[in-house]
């Protein structure tokens, strides 16, 4: 994970101020740091990697959108961050929106899901050998 997530946000600390067209800030070394400590400590061996998208704060979003779940974590700087998730998979969950600092469990429910769910659409076809050599 490390080694696909560091490069682009080392990237993105090297943006110029402007990136934007407006007066967007490149991202932060430290939140970039942080960044990277976050996702060590929430994801897994089998967790599908994020989009890494850099907001125009300083900061970084962090995004899944995949296996009916929209995941989402803005780090604004280190210990100030915001989480929104949905899961469109189960009808009567309603979105989830919170701060977050120094206790990142309410990304334990969208991390498990997207760690564990199989992705939407696809299906195992078992192909037997006929013997037949056509």
């Amino acid at each position: 994970m490390e080694a696909r997530i560091q490069p682009q946000l080392v990237e993105l600390t090297r943006c110029p101020v402007g990136w934007d067209s407006y007066k967007a800030s490149p991202l932060k070394p430290d939140t970039a740091t942080f960044a990277l400590h976050v996702l060590h400590t929430i994801m897994k061996p089998a967790t599908p990697l994020p989009q890494v998208v850099p907001s125009s704060d300083g900061g970084v979003q962090l995004e899944w959108h995949e296996k009916g779940i929209d995941l989402e974590l803005h780090i604004r700087a280190p210990y100030d961050c915001e989480l929104w998730y949905r899961d469109h998979q189960d009808a009567d969950a309603e979105p989830v929106s919170s701060k977050l600092s120094n206790d990142f469990s309410d990304l334990r429910t969208p991390i498990d899901l997207l760690t564990t769910r199989r992705g939407i659409g696809m299906t195992v076809v078992k192909v037997e050998d006929t013997g037949r050599s056509d």
